[in-house]
């Protein structure tokens, strides 16, 4: 029993020792934590007297983290150094905060100069937060509707892309079908559906046919080739040149009249179309512009090529045909113009096919004008003596002369060529654009030979 009791005596004074050993250890714990936190308040508040702010409000914060509370010296010091770098809110905070902890007359003093200038500043300050805090929540919505724009923009692109990607393979699959069939039909159906159901698929920054469309053109001129048709115009003589008699109204090119003999030659039936340039277009391989998309304007002529591209055309339509194909010389032109061996002498024929009126065989102004004077088919008038189509009106024609205003008081008698140089070609006939007086197959008119002009195009002759 007694050894019990010892023993029990003895447990409760180890638990005694072990109890006031922890609180004398939380004690002296506390005290080495005051002790840290005054070190760090004084050491904030050299540096605040050396002008060092920053530093200092972050070591009154460690002093207050590890004091485990603020005080009245504490926060009467970060007002002090908010005050000092003009940060009046934060300054009025600090104070607020300081009046909590009821501050003696010595903290007051030495905030007096402090509270006096938040005093004076707060209202600014606060406004100035206001407008900052406005312009930054402006500025983070901008920044959010710029994401949102540029994420919907993304998907747009992305749902753009698939459905362009889609068309895309639709048209390979109507290629398909129409390089299988291999007939114009085909081709033309191919063009027709890509233009009129995707035009997204053909759209073109440049100028010429879109490669997709291109291809299918190719194969359509290549299955369906268009070759001008020509009348056989047989030789003989006539009167070139303007009347005696019209001397006082017409140009002095066109004088003297002179009598002037021709060889047999082949002359194009009507001015070469749309079609068939674009068959040479095609079968070289050239650019094709888009202007001349589609197949609607096929029969109409040829316009705005230049003289130089009407020369390759011929040299190309000779290989093609074995026939020497070229431009014709202007008396021959003026020669078929005034129907060859049907022609009249006595006639004083004004117009190709036509004597006084030339609405019946020719699209000129007095007739064009209501249509905008757009290009209509070709032979879509009445045909001259000859069977030859638009040699009045339609469109200017190029020869193959040089233009020389007084040629025809050196023309040789038989087959004239024209100068042996000069700086433009000569054009005749006149166009839907011509008045009355430039309609008459006696006018003479020039082009410069590389560029082209909207109501000027050709007729070939072959050998």
């Amino acid at each position: 029993m007694v050894s019990t009791k010892r023993s029990m005596n003895n447990m409760v004074l180890k638990f005694m020792v072990i109890i006031f050993s922890l609180f004398f250890g939380i004690c002296a714990n506390a005290q080495n934590n005051e002790i840290k936190s005054k070190a760090y308040y004084f050491t904030a508040k050299e540096n605040y007297e050396n002008k060092n702010y920053k530093a200092a409000l972050q070591l009154l914060n460690k002093s207050e983290e590890i004091g485990g509370a603020s005080n009245a010296y504490i926060e009467s010091l970060k007002a002090q150094c908010h005050g000092a770098m003009e940060n009046w809110i934060e300054a009025n905070k600090a104070l607020d905060k300081c009046y909590t902890f009821n501050p003696n007359n010595t903290i007051l003093k030495e905030l007096s100069p402090v509270i006096l200038k938040v005093e004076e500043e707060l209202e600014g300050a606060r406004e100035a937060q206001r407008i900052r805090l406005a312009k930054e929540k402006k500025e983070e919505e901008a920044r959010l509707k710029k994401i949102k724009l540029e994420k919907e923009k993304q998907k747009a692109e992305i749902e753009a892309n698939w459905k362009f990607h889609e068309k895309v393979l639709k048209v390979q699959k109507a290629w398909k079908k129409a390089s299988g069939l291999n007939t114009p039909e085909a081709y033309k159906t191919y063009v027709n559906t890509v233009q009129g159901q995707w035009p997204e698929v053909v759209k073109t920054k440049g100028k010429n046919i879109h490669r997709y469309l291109h291809r299918a053109y190719e194969k359509y001129y290549s299955v369906n080739p268009m070759y001008p048709q020509y009348i056989m115009v047989f030789g003989g003589s006539f009167k070139m040149g303007a009347l005696n008699n019209q001397k006082k109204t017409r140009p002095s090119d066109e004088f003297p009249s002179h009598k002037v003999e021709i060889s047999s030659f082949n002359m194009g039936k009507t001015e070469v179309t749309i079609g068939e340039y674009k068959t040479y277009l095609f079968a070289t391989g050239k650019d094709v512009p888009i202007a001349l998309s589609g197949f609607d304007d096929d029969q109409k002529p040829i316009t705005d090529i230049s003289w130089k591209s009407a020369i390759g055309y011929c040299k190309w339509l000779t290989k093609v045909t074995g026939k020497k194909v070229r431009l014709p010389y202007e008396a021959e032109w003026e020669y078929a113009a005034r129907g060859g061996i049907y022609n009249d002498p006595k006639a004083e024929k004004r117009f190709s096919g036509a004597e006084v009126f030339p609405d019946e065989v020719a699209w000129y102004k007095a007739n064009s004008i209501g249509n905008a004077y757009k290009h209509v088919n070709v032979g879509s008038k009445k045909p001259n003596e000859l069977g030859l189509y638009d040699m009045t009106g339609s469109v200017w024609e190029m020869c193959m002369d040089y233009y020389k205003e007084d040629y025809y008081k050196s023309s040789p008698k038989s087959n004239p060529t024209g100068p042996y140089s000069g700086s433009s070609r000569v054009i005749r006939g006149g166009s839907n654009r011509s008045s009355y007086a430039e309609c008459l197959v006696s006018n003479r008119k020039s082009m410069i030979e590389r560029t082209g002009i909207e109501d000027v195009g050709f007729r070939v002759v072959a050998q």
